[in-house]
Parts: structure tokens; sequence; C-alpha cells
């Protein structure tokens, strides 16, 4: 049988607007409150009882909201604690540790000045203990620890005593302040009176913040991994250095100052020259234990061996060569 909690009896308190987040029973917040209705309020409600309602505007711009700029449901609020700071020009501010009690709705407000204060009543709430009930919570507190284990940031203490076990209807409000939303959805989420229908929206906004925590997750990953790839490329490359500094790089490096002094020395064409210039290059990048560089060293001693600026007489006589080639051929010679 579902539980149904009943109405209250009417009763009046200082009404103190909030910018842009909800306030939901059985969690503790501390707010920062500024302007000078606000700070009434908290400083009257503190100094009585300690109770004031904390209730969401519609607009965020509004600095002087009225009755139209609130919505109607809200939530009765105790003031734990408060710390007054002045800036030295008069302006007053207060940080104040609230606890949500139940959530209420404003009926009417009955003066504006010097603060918000109206007449609030209890709103029932819907509980349903069922089957499906228990697989929700049994869902959502799961899926809220795979949550945190792909890096949502959450308080260790609210995160150990929603996962150790809690009546349904605070369970959920704890689980309300903590999953990733506007705030327009968390006011939507307050105004729901079913249990059951808020638990299943929650577990909708949650899995959505959980397959964003795995996009970003799997980012992580694939940076890091491209990270720890480069890293290790380049650690590797310094430990090469060292290894081949220890066996001798340095004359490898002398080995291609003498290449490239005996390509200066040679006057080769400028063509030629290039490209012995750029297959020396490639040399002083190989490694020692590359294959290749041997076929390179080879290469650059054919070039510089060449006697490019000796040329001799040539004889170009036809007969000459005829004669020759004939010799070679019938081996005549």
């Amino acid at each position: 049988m579902p539980t149904l909690l009943t109405l209250s009896s009417e009763k009046k308190y200082p009404i103190i607007p909030i910018r842009n987040g909800v306030v939901f029973p059985h969690t503790e917040s501390v707010l920062i409150f500024g302007r000078p209705r606000s700070v009434a309020a908290i400083d009257s409600a503190f100094k009585q009882n300690s109770l004031a309602v904390v209730v969401m505007q519609k607009n965020p711009n509004v600095n002087e909201p009225t009755a139209s700029d609130l919505y109607g449901i809200g939530t009765l609020v105790k003031i734990e604690k408060i710390l007054k700071n002045n800036d030295g020009h008069g302006k007053t501010e207060i940080n104040a540790l609230i606890r949500g009690l139940e959530r209420v709705q404003i009926l009417s407000f009955d003066t504006f000045e010097p603060f918000l204060h109206g007449t609030v009543i209890t709103v029932p709430e819907t509980i349903q203990e069922d089957n499906e009930m228990q697989a929700l919570v049994k869902h959502i507190t799961n899926q809220l620890k795979r949550a945190v284990s792909l890096g949502k940031s959450m308080d260790f203490i609210s995160f150990m005593k929603i996962t150790g076990g809690l009546p349904v209807l605070e369970l959920t409000n704890q689980i309300a302040s903590v999953v990733e939303m506007k705030a327009e959805d968390r006011q939507q989420l307050l105004e729901e009176g079913n249990i059951k229908k808020r638990l299943t929206s929650l577990v909708a906004y949650l899995n959505a913040e959980i397959r964003v925590l795995e996009i970003e997750k799997n980012i992580e990953t694939k940076t890091q991994e491209k990270f720890d790839k480069s890293f290790r490329k380049t650690v590797l490359e310094e430990r090469l250095k060292t290894i081949e500094k220890e066996l001798g790089k340095d004359g490898e490096n002398r080995e291609i100052k003498q290449y490239l002094d005996k390509i200066r020395k040679v006057k080769m064409p400028v063509e030629v020259e290039k490209k012995a210039r750029q297959e020396l290059r490639r040399l002083s990048q190989m490694s020692q234990y590359n294959p290749e560089a041997s076929y390179v060293r080879s290469y650059l001693d054919w070039l510089t061996e060449i006697p490019w600026d000796f040329a001799s007489r040539g004889n170009l006589d036809m007969k000459h060569a005829e004669k020759i080639l004939d010799e070679d051929h019938y081996g005549l010679k």
C-alpha cells in the first residue's frame, strides 16, 4: 500500500529566494546570501527558531524577485550556522550552513519588507514500497557507484551514507542533490510527489551522466596512451643516445665530419653534391646498428672517390673506337 504523508497545518516563515539552485530535504548545503532582503531574512530566522523557506526563482537575473518570480514549491530548512562578512563598504554577506527538512508549498506572501515572509504548508509525498521500488533503489545505488568509479566528483561522506543504506525518501533526496542536471530539472524533481517517479527520473539523469563520464574516460585513456607511447619513445631515444655515446657515438660524429670534408674537396657537380649531402644527413640520423647505414656509407665512399675535378683528353676518332671494340669482341688484345 502506498504511504501518503498527511497534510500539516499552515505556518509562517521567512522566504528566501535562491537564484539558481534547489535545496532538497535530508541534505546539507552551504549557501552564500548577499542581497539585503536575504541577509535580513537569514538574520531574523537565525535569531528566532532558525527556520526559513528557500525557493528557487524562475529567472536568476531578477535581483529583487516578487511572488510571481518564484516557484510555488520550496524547502523548509534549518539554519545550522551562519558566518557574517562585511566588505568594509557597508555591505554584509552571510555564509550559512542549512539543512533541508521538508517540501513546502507557498500559499501566500504576507510581507515583502524588510524581507519576504509568507504562509506555507507541507506537501505530501507518496512512497510505494514494493519490488519495483526495491529494484530501483538497488539499481540507482549501483549506478552511482559506477559513476564514482568513472571519476564523478562527490563528497566521500555523502557517498558512504548513500551506499550504506538509507530510507527510500532520504536516499532519493540525497541522490537528487548530487546527480548532474539543470536547475530547472532539480525543481521538477522537488515538485514530483511520487517517489517512484522521482527515482525513475533520477535513474535517467544518472545514466546520462554515466555516458558522458564513459566518453570522457575513453578520451582520457586514448590521450594517456598516446602520451605514454610518446614518452616511452623519448626515454628510449635518450637511452639509445647514452648507449651509443658509451660505444663511440663521438667517433660516428667524426665520421660524418670526414665525409663532409671529402664532399667539399672533390668538387662534385651541384646536383651530385646535393644528393651526397642528403645521404650524409640520413646517415647522421641513423643508429649505428641500422643495416642500411652500411649501404649509405658505400654509396658515399663511391661518390667521394670519383675524380670529379679531373678530366682526361678524349679520343673522338670513330675508326679508332671501332678498332678497340673489335679487339675486345674477338679477344685480339
